[in-house]
């Protein structure tokens, strides 16, 4: 599957930079964005990242398991495998997308430009198949090959109507991304059950989540008119969904590590979502609820797999809340001694908390010591640049950066970390 991501990715490029290069020419041609150029771009990042992400380069350990005096020869039964191995695998899907594309191509000769309908029509006739006939394994990869494509169609189509360029999609396309839910079931569902695999495919899990979480921020968008909230709304639903209900479902039970990551990648969506609505001051009192659901729940996180990107979120989420409440308040009052005291007195805390607290993992005290000295070093850093020198500041400042120095070594020097 990662495979034919990489593959379908690299086709569509080079169909989309084809299409520019004939718009360029005087052919106008119909585009998601209004400029075939993004779409080109589009597949080729991730074409790209797909080409890295799923390529091994690592040549040098296994030639050193070959024998020097065979490194030269061809062995044409293991190309021979290679080349089954991918007409068996890959070779279907590619016709597959050929074909699409060239029913596509030929209808738009006539001037038929509605991808839509074209789309809903493919989505009828291989659910009607499936149905019909579903002991057979083509018609079975042919829910797959619409699952991969037409999702990775909407995928790009959310994006673009989000971050880039407003797209409307008409009633035709909601029922056709709800067509792919559908497919991606019935792909899970063959996989378990008639395929007898006993996890479900990595890159079509992943792109299961992507796709519903951009579908559900679409939809939501057209209701609350607001990107923002409705990233933030949907990250705290569906990772919440994710992590607390499907991972105990059975069907989903060999995917339950996947499941885990995929949920608190979104709950790192959702905080910083959060965090900038409430830099612009809208829906304070639902980002600050939110904010700390997410950092409790970031907490959790790091206490039992002992993840340090959570525990950051955590002490962002703290710093988050003082640099708020500072800017917002205290800000417009000027003074040296009231940011001092905010800045500086939190990090002093942090030290002296991991005195009177024992930490779960010795790595924890070097981490909170560690955000310490750099909540210490942009109070000074931010100090010079905003206020005037002073050499009682001066003196005050050094004060409590040796006070942190001292108690820091007293602590560090008893930890000890095999």
């Amino acid at each position: 599957m990662n495979i034919l991501l990489l593959l379908i990715s690299l086709i569509f490029w080079v169909i989309f930079y084809s299409f520019y290069l004939l718009e360029e020419e005087g052919t106008y041609l119909v585009s998601l964005s209004w400029n075939l150029i993004i779409e080109t771009i589009i597949f080729f990042i991730i074409w790209f990242f797909l080409f890295f992400s799923f390529s091994n380069f690592s040549f040098e350990e296994k030639n050193k398991s070959i024998p020097k005096k065979y490194k030269l020869n061809i062995n044409f039964n293991v190309l021979l495998k290679l080349i089954q191995l991918f007409v068996k695998k890959y070779l279907y899907y590619i016709w597959i997308i050929f074909l699409y594309v060239s029913f596509y191509i030929i209808l738009k000769y006539y001037w038929y430009t509605n991808f839509s309908y074209f789309i809903l029509f493919l989505n009828i006739v291989v659910l009607l198949l499936f149905f019909i006939t579903n002991k057979f394994l083509l018609f079975r990869d042919f829910i797959k090959i619409n699952t991969i494509i037409f999702s990775l169609y909407y995928i790009i189509v959310f994006v673009i109507s989000l971050f880039f360029h407003p797209i409307f999609l008409w009633k035709i396309d909601t029922l056709n991304t709800i067509l792919v839910f559908s497919f991606f079931i019935l792909t899970f569902y063959n996989d378990k059950n008639l395929l007898n695999n006993k996890k479900s495919d990595l890159a079509l899990t992943w792109n299961f989540f992507i796709y519903s979480f951009l579908f559900l921020i679409y939809y939501l968008k057209n209701y609350i008119w607001n990107i923002a909230l409705s990233i933030e709304v949907v990250s705290i639903f569906l990772f919440s969904f994710i992590y607390f209900f499907i991972t105990k479902i059975n069907f989903f039970k060999n995917n339950v590590k996947l499941l885990k990551v995929i949920s608190i990648l979104i709950s790192y969506i959702s905080i910083f979502s959060a965090f900038y609505l409430l830099s612009i001051n809208e829906y304070v009192f639902i980002s600050l609820l939110n904010i700390f659901y997410i950092a409790i729940f970031n907490v959790f996180i790091h206490y039992k797999y002992q993840n340090y990107i959570s525990f950051l979120i955590f002490f962002l989420w703290i710093i988050y809340i003082v640099f708020y409440f500072y800017f917002k308040n205290l800000y417009l009052l000027d003074s040296w001694f009231i940011f001092l005291w905010l800045w500086l007195g939190l990090s002093l805390e942090l030290i002296i908390y991991t005195y009177f607290y024992n930490l779960k993992y010795k790595q924890d005290y070097y981490f909170i010591h560690i955000i310490s000295y750099l909540i210490s070093f942009f109070t000074i850093v931010y100090y010079f640049y905003h206020f005037s020198f002073d050499l009682l500041v001066l003196g005050i400042i050094l004060f409590v950066i040796a006070l942190i120095a001292l108690l820091s070594y007293f602590k560090l020097n008893k930890i000890e970390i095999n």
